[in-house]
């Protein structure tokens, strides 16, 4: 219908067709009654949830072709449905067919053991289709074979067919039924155990934070102040202009005995201050012995150049 220049004459393999026959079948298909037929088909057959890939070619001649290396006893019209919806690979195009043949595969093992039984029509693959048969048609054989002639049942089996049918679906259905209700289970347990796994690595993210914040923490010590000079060693004001080098040493051994005290107060607060590292005051002079008296000599030591010239300062004024 794209082409219409090819619409004018029969195709090759037609040439016994008039042309005046040619062309009425033409203006037949290309008119609007038709093609809205057309239409209506399309759009049944996409609906159709199990096509099959035998084009042209019928189930009368897969089944020829598969004589060849499968027996006739084994070719019952389920095993014809799987093969006439399989590629030469054996493979499946749509997902939900294949879900299917793997159901129909578990039945027919299950009908082997004894586990289920099938009557007429409703066979292993009226169940797993899970829908009965047409009225008309056989699926799996055929539109020209009728299911009278196929089943070949008397006519006071036939109520029995819809119940053994009924029952054999409510078979299913419980199945398909628990196993949904298990996935179902299982997909909640497992986001449940991924949102607990989520809360206990928050909790212990928040709680490694707070160790480390414990861990790490300065406690605060007082400094003591600085001691103001006595009379004796020079002025107030840290002037010791009238004793020379006796107030330069006042200043020196201030911040001596003030070091002292502060590293002795640390240790105390940590309980390692040991009976040597003492400081005490004889006549106005702080003194240490022990260890700290030799650390601190080496830190606040003082030049003697520095003293000398102090002293010439002083005799100078």
């Amino acid at each position: 219908m794209n082409e219409p220049d090819l619409l004018e004459f029969p195709p090759d393999d037609y040439r016994s067709i008039t042309k005046d026959n040619w062309q009425t079948f033409v203006a037949d298909r290309l008119s609007a009654g038709f093609l809205e037929v057309r239409e209506a088909q399309i759009m049944k057959r996409k609906e159709n949830k199990y096509p099959h890939r035998m084009a042209r070619k019928g189930y009368a001649n897969l089944q020829e072709e598969l004589f060849e290396s499968v027996s006739l006893e084994q070719l019952d019209r389920a095993t014809m449905w799987i093969k006439a919806r399989q590629d030469r690979n054996g493979q499946f195009k749509q997902a939900e067919v294949e879900e299917t043949a793997k159901k129909i595969e578990n039945l027919k093992k299950r009908e082997a053991e004894g586990e289920i039984t099938t009557c007429g029509s409703a066979d292993v693959l009226t169940i797993a289709l899970g829908t009965p048969e047409h009225h008309g048609r056989v699926r799996g054989v055929g539109g020209t074979v009728k299911p009278a002639a196929y089943f070949n049942l008397p006519k006071r089996q036939r109520k029995s067919v819809e119940e053994t049918v009924r029952l054999s679906l409510k078979k299913i259905f419980e199945e398909e039924k628990d196993s949904l209700i298990a996935k179902e289970r299982a997909s909640w347990e497992e986001e449940r155990d991924k949102q607990l796994a989520e809360e206990r690595a928050y909790w212990a993210k928040q709680f490694a934070r707070l160790e480390a914040k414990i861990d790490g923490k300065e406690l605060p010590i007082d400094t003591p102040k600085a001691a103001t000079p006595v009379n004796e060693l020079g002025s107030g004001q840290g002037s010791c202009s009238r004793h020379g080098e006796k107030g330069v040493n006042c200043n020196v051994e201030t911040v001596i005995v003030m070091v002292a005290k502060k590293k002795l107060v640390l240790r105390d607060d940590v309980n390692m201050v040991s009976k040597e590292e003492l400081v005490h005051a004889t006549n106005g002079k702080a003194k240490l012995t022990g260890e700290l008296e030799e650390e601190l000599r080496h830190v606040f030591a003082v030049p003697k150049a520095r003293v000398n010239d102090a002293e010439v300062r002083m005799s100078a004024n």
